[in-house]
């Protein structure tokens, strides 16, 4: 009973809105406020702000023309307050704008960004994931695949790595235990970390040749 009477209440009150924006100078003032609601939130990068105030913008235009056509369109204000209903279901879905995704969002892409930076374009990349060496159009070498041989130690890990002539390895949750023990276990040594992700799920490592 409370919503009825709310949403009756509402009714009435938007129906004097209607009355005023036909007959007063009100409309000015709603176009005023609609409009610049729309620079406002497109200055300060506001776009679910700034598709309502634009949505409504539409609805009070087309409710203008309604009314100087009340002759042909006697039901107008049934007419306006539908559109507003349509309106208020379309913000209400969240309906989102599109923008275009810029390359380095995910931390695979920012992987594939690094390794361009730190290695050279015949580098060989240690991973277990391949696709983010291959973004980087570095050559692969998959510690996941079956003909990699089993370490003792993670010195032997790195000779085997300087004799392979790998320069750099990509870590991430794709790459097996063993792999991101031997690497942390030479970190600061041997491998020097060049890169990490800020919710620490990837690294990229530099072999050092010195």
């Amino acid at each position: 009973m409370f919503i009825f009477v709310t949403f009756a209440l509402v009714a009435k009150g938007l129906s004097a809105i209607l009355d005023n924006i036909q007959k007063g100078w009100e409309k000015y003032i709603w176009l005023v406020i609609f409009s610049g609601g729309v620079v406002l939130a497109y200055m300060r990068g506001e776009d679910g702000v700034m598709l309502a105030m634009f949505v409504y913008l539409f609805w009070l235009v087309l409710t203008l023309l309604l009314a100087r056509s009340e002759d042909k369109y006697s039901n107008w204000k049934s007419m306006a307050l539908l559109l507003l209903l349509t309106a208020g279901f379309m913000l209400k879905t969240d309906y989102r704008i599109y923008s275009p995704r810029v390359l380095g969002q995910d931390y695979r892409e920012q992987a594939t960004l690094v390794i361009r930076e730190v290695t050279a374009a015949d580098s060989i990349v240690l991973t277990g994931t391949p696709s983010v060496v291959l973004m980087a159009d570095r050559e692969v070498a998959n510690f996941s695949s079956g003909d990699i041989p089993e370490f003792q130690t993670s010195d032997e890990f790195i000779e085997w790595m300087v004799v392979q002539e790998f320069s750099a390895i990509y870590l991430d949750k794709e790459a097996p235990r063993i792999l991101w023990d031997l690497v942390f276990d030479q970190e600061g040594r041997a491998l020097s970390l060049v890169w990490s992700d800020d919710a620490n799920e990837a690294y990229i490592y530099q072999l050092n040749y010195d």
